[in-house]
């Protein structure tokens, strides 16, 4: 969406970006001198994409990441000033081109950003985002949550929607819960019963369940089959056991999630470990790691 462009985003760019170092930085890896952006051929949405080079070198400390750090604290009001007035032209081309009603910006794997970043957001300086005038979706840690609940200046900013564990028993709780997946995309994607499966070992946890659909639709050029869920299935699997420590492994072994551990707060941080809520607080392992750790019985 070329056309929506503005020129106000230009010129927050080469705010950020015109320091020496960091025009040495992006020269080097990307090709292309912050002084001359235009010349060059890119702009702030080439740099800022999730293609571009401040996505690709987020997780590392640098002079660019370091600098536009420093440019924020230096002049925050005028910066969300700057971006907000900026919004409004892109709102306004969005409205103008039949393209949408308003903006969402989707915020991927925040919750893996360091603690400093998330807390600086959320709970010291939350206005922040709150002047943005847009609206936010992004994933945090769970006790970031539960910080911003505890300070009520904080809390009072945010809005919250709950998206509740679904206890999967039934033939009828699976038919339900594929809705949230029929109506986003093509059931003739999936082979006879394939969709019911992946809605069985989502454990009723909505993130699970489309994440396991994305996965398993990026897993084949053509229907997904019962043998491609099952081998997404155990990747995803394996990639969840990877991280885990004995303890964790030992306490999954065990079954036993009553009280509240370090160790058990981890496994249910990283939905390793499903807690549903009702008249009682019923905690299980998460249907992905079911058949490497099987109950006693079973092993018998």
């Amino acid at each position: 969406m070329s056309h929506i462009i503005k020129k106000e985003f230009e010129d927050i760019a080469h705010a950020w970006l015109q320091d020496k170092e960091v025009e040495k930085e992006l020269n080097y890896n990307y090709g292309a001198e912050a002084g001359v952006e235009a010349k060059a051929g890119w702009n702030f949405w080439d740099i800022f994409s999730a293609e571009g080079f401040i996505k690709s070198k987020y997780g590392y400390q640098n002079s660019t990441t370091t600098k536009i750090r420093e440019a924020i604290r230096r002049d925050t009001p005028g910066l969300v000033g700057q971006l907000r007035t900026a919004l409004v032209g892109v709102r306004d081309a969005i409205e103008r081109h039949g393209k949408g009603r308003d903006l969402i910006f989707i915020v991927d794997d925040f919750e893996k950003a360091r603690p400093e970043i998330y807390n600086a957001i959320f709970l010291t300086d939350p206005q922040f985002t709150q002047n943005l005038n847009a609206h936010l979706i992004c994933c945090v840690p769970i006790q970031t949550y539960y910080n911003v609940q505890e300070q009520a200046a904080a809390a009072e900013l945010f809005k919250f929607s709950y998206l509740p564990m679904i206890h999967i028993d039934e033939d009828e709780d699976c038919e339900a819960f594929c809705n949230i997946v029929t109506r986003r995309v093509d059931k003739g994607l999936f082979d006879n019963n394939v969709l019911k499966m992946i809605t069985k070992m989502s454990g009723g946890s909505p993130r699970q369940l489309l994440r396991l659909v994305n996965q398993c639709l990026l897993d084949t050029d053509e229907t997904v089959t019962t043998e491609i869920a099952k081998s997404t299935f155990k990747r995803l699997a394996v990639e969840r056991l990877r991280p885990l420590t004995d303890s964790h492994r030992k306490l999954l072994e065990s079954r036993n999630f009553e009280g509240i551990s370090p160790e058990l707060l981890d496994l249910l941080f990283a939905l390793n470990v499903f807690e549903y809520n009702g008249d009682d607080i019923v905690r299980r392992i998460n249907p992905l790691l079911e058949d490497f750790f099987p109950k006693s019985d079973e092993k018998a």
